[in-house]
């Protein structure tokens, strides 16, 4: 490839090149979104970016986000595909195929079992061995009510708390990312998440449940929750604070069918199926009970504060 270089960023400078790229890719998506994914996620190296530079240039990008899934108890690595970005001047070129092939085979020598991304491109990642994963979006109506049992968390004074429940309430699903404290510290700075929503439910002054939304569409977008025991009332009483809190009382989750069960939501109003998550199993010797279990429909839980 003439005046081509494929690689991965090797400094600040670059990262913030691929932000100005991602940028101009997607004008529909602020500019602090990219900022946030691409500078505050502290898992990354450099390298993890991987550029395609074109005359001295960085024409096309792809993020590898490196992480650990649960898979009832068990941990499979993954990369987390992302911000697959190419400028609008170069594109019909084959950049985007070029920079995710090298992506690919960057995660397969890192190790990874497998690779997941979002996307509403499916026919198009299916051409480099993403399969789509079936999930449901459950939308339901909560009524407002206060509890002063709940309050705003305040998040670096309760994180070794926070990691705790949310290993407990997590470590037997299929699906969930598995969290350290570093990786919280690091989660709070990009996800995309109201602060003000990040609500805890208090019982002998610890945490007990805890839940964490944003608005969108005039909705209540819930991201996550999670408990130490008794889910299904956790979670009414600290939905209904949410609705109190934004005046809002639709409510949108993603959720496998054992949690539908959990958080009693058998019988919520709406179902919507949802096929944004793809994966890519990079292991050949990975267990087909663990293949199996990753893309039946309906089974994983991937909270949207993960989102890469």
């Amino acid at each position: 490839m003439n005046n081509l270089e494929l690689r991965g960023c090797k400094n600040d400078s670059e990262l913030l090149e691929v932000v100005n790229l991602c940028d101009a890719a997607f004008v529909e998506t602020p500019h602090e979104y990219f900022q946030r994914h691409i500078t505050k996620d502290n898992t990354l190296k450099y390298e993890d970016t991987r550029i395609l530079i074109k005359d001295g240039v960085i024409v096309s990008s792809v993020q590898v986000f490196p992480r650990s899934i649960y898979v009832n108890k068990e941990k499979i690595s993954f990369a987390g595909i992302g911000n697959v970005a190419t400028h609008p001047t170069f594109r019909g070129k084959g950049f985007a195929a070029t920079v995710l092939n090298d992506a690919l085979e960057y995660s397969i020598k890192s190790g990874f079992d497998c690779s997941m991304l979002t996307t509403t491109l499916n026919r198009y990642y299916e051409k480099f061995g993403f399969n789509t994963v079936i999930r449901r979006k459950v939308c339901f109506s909560k009524l407002g009510n206060e509890s002063p049992l709940i309050q705003v968390i305040n998040f670096h004074e309760k994180i070794e708390e926070l990691n705790s429940i949310y290993a407990t309430y997590n470590e037997n699903k299929v699906g969930p990312i598995v969290r350290n404290e570093d990786y919280w510290k690091s989660q709070y700075l990009f996800c995309d998440e109201d602060k003000k929503l990040f609500l805890a439910l208090y019982k002998s002054n610890r945490i007990h449940a805890y839940i964490r939304a944003k608005i969108a569409d005039d909705k209540v977008l819930i991201l996550e929750f999670a408990s130490l025991h008794n889910a299904q009332e956790s979670f009414l009483v600290l939905s209904q604070q949410l609705a109190a809190k934004v005046q809002l009382h639709s409510f949108e989750m993603l959720l496998s069918d054992d949690e539908l069960d959990n958080l009693g939501l058998l019988k919520s109003e709406n179902f919507i199926q949802d096929k944004e998550l793809m994966i890519s199993f990079l292991n050949n010797d990975l267990k087909e009970t663990v293949k199996n279990l990753l893309t039946q429909p309906n089974k994983i839980t991937f909270h949207l504060t993960d989102f890469f």
